[in-house]
This record gives C-alpha cells, structure tokens and sequence, in this order.
C-alpha cells in the first residue's frame, strides 16, 4: 500500500506555522472523541477479544479494535531456591525438568507465561518463593483501520464529504 501524502509540503514559514496550528486543532478535537471512545471499548471488551467497526450503512467494516492480552503474567520467582524446593516437596513429578538445587536457568518457569499457566494449577495456592506481580503490560487496545478505508480517506476528492465511510 502506497504512503503518499496529498498534503503540500509548506512552501514558507508561514506555511509550515498554519499547518502546525491546524494539525494542533485537529489532534485536540481528536482527543476529546478518542478519549472517553476509547475508555468505553477497553471496559467493554476483554483481554483477547476483537471487534470489528462497521460504517454508518451498520455494512461495511471500517477497522478491527483488537483487546491485546496482559504479557509477563501475574507471578514472578523471586526466591528460587524457596520454590525449587516447593516444587521437589508438592510436585515431584515435575521436579527433574525445573530443579537442580535452584529453579535451572533453562526451566520455562522462569518464562512468566509459562509460570502463569502452573500457577493457575495449583488453584490459588503460591508456593514457597512466588509472589504475585503486576503484568510486565497491561492489556492495550489496537485500532487498525481496514486498508481499503485508509486507501479511501488518502484518495478522495478534496471536496468530497465524510459520512463515516
């Protein structure tokens, strides 16, 4: 897809200071909707959930909103040594992939996805040397917009009106 710009490049200084005052206009109006829109998406969608935006026709998809889920899970080891042997005491079985005297570097429990998925297994138990920490990201919200309505919103006449695609 093409990146051209039918905007003209400032010829003057003036030119440049009208086009900045202009954009600084349109980022604060812009602002004032995306602000309270974007806050009603993210408590309406969950982590992993996707939406996809239609045009005033309720047809035609405009863009796809997709809720990122958190990265970095909720727990950390914060004393191997502790945890490792936890694990030796509560979880035998799995002991000879993760332990040595000390959770290995190689163990995917220290991956924090991975961590997260064994903790949700011990059903609200923390072992010994984990503690439960913020995501490493929050949940984000992504608005793509569809790249024939990009393609559209660059190309139409100059004059043409804007009914939400």
């Amino acid at each position: 897809m093409s990146s051209k710009n039918n905007f003209p490049k400032p010829e003057t200084t003036q030119d440049a200071a009208r086009q900045l005052a202009v954009c600084k206009l349109v980022k604060d109006q812009v602002k004032k909707i995306e602000t309270p829109a974007r806050a009603f998406i993210e408590d309406a969608l969950k982590p992993g959930d996707r939406l996809y935006a239609r045009g005033v026709d309720g047809e035609k998809e405009i863009a796809v909103l997709i809720r990122s889920k958190p990265k970095g899970g909720r727990y950390k080891i914060k004393d191997p040594v502790a945890f490792a042997l936890w694990i030796i005491e509560n979880d035998p079985k799995i002991a000879y992939l993760h332990v040595e005297t000390t959770i290995k570097k190689t163990s995917r429990l220290n991956e924090s996805d991975y961590l997260e998925g064994y903790m949700e297994k011990q059903a609200g138990e923390i072992p010994d040397g984990v503690e439960e920490a913020p995501p490493r990201d929050p949940p984000s919200l992504c608005v793509n917009p569809m790249s024939r309505q990009k393609t559209y919103l660059r190309t139409r006449p100059q004059g043409a009106a804007y009914r939400g695609c």
